[in-house]
């Protein structure tokens, strides 16, 4: 005989069967999705991206039938279409978000030298004196780099209260 919490329990695993089932159906419809995310966002391979632009060229689909035909997201198609259109390319462009660095090899040691002729020089100063159009927030990453230290500010006058 099953008593009452038996039965909840196989209710409750049934549920759970019912729900892993579902989730294990959706992980296999999108494998080759999955793996993408797994292995990191990369660039297309050219290769793919022509063949992308090419089968949407033909009228083989729309661009989410096309999408979903090659495994990628709706807004790449719109994206490699873009590209094309606006430089005729569809290469991936180079990814760096920032520009290159002003502050070189030579300026660092630079930096090291000056510091170590005089070593309460500010930011300000220290970007003076190695003469590069930088801002002083570059100074200051360099030299965390470079493990140095530097003077915060410029001294000012001598406090006019005394300690009690």
């Amino acid at each position: 005989m099953v008593t009452a919490e038996e039965a909840q329990m196989v209710t409750q695993f049934m549920e759970y069967s019912s729900i892993h089932s579902q989730l294990e159906q959706f992980k296999l419809s999108c494998t080759f999705r999955w793996a993408i995310y797994d292995e990191g966002m990369r660039a297309l391979s050219l290769d793919l991206r022509q063949r992308i632009v090419a089968a949407y060229d033909r009228g083989e689909g729309t661009q989410q039938q096309i999408a979903e035909r090659f495994a990628v997201s709706p807004g790449m198609v719109k994206k490699l279409l873009k590209q094309r259109r606006r430089t005729g390319d569809l290469a991936a462009r180079y990814h760096a978000c920032h520009p290159p660095r002003k502050i070189e090899a030579k300026h660092r040691m630079q930096l090291r030298a000056q510091l170590a002729k005089k070593p309460d020089l500010t930011l300000a100063q220290l970007r003076e004196a190695i003469g590069v159009d930088c801002t002083i927030q570059a100074i200051h990453y360099v030299l965390a780099e470079m493990g140095l230290t530097y003077k915060k500010r410029l001294s000012g006058p001598a406090s006019k209260t005394a300690q009690t």
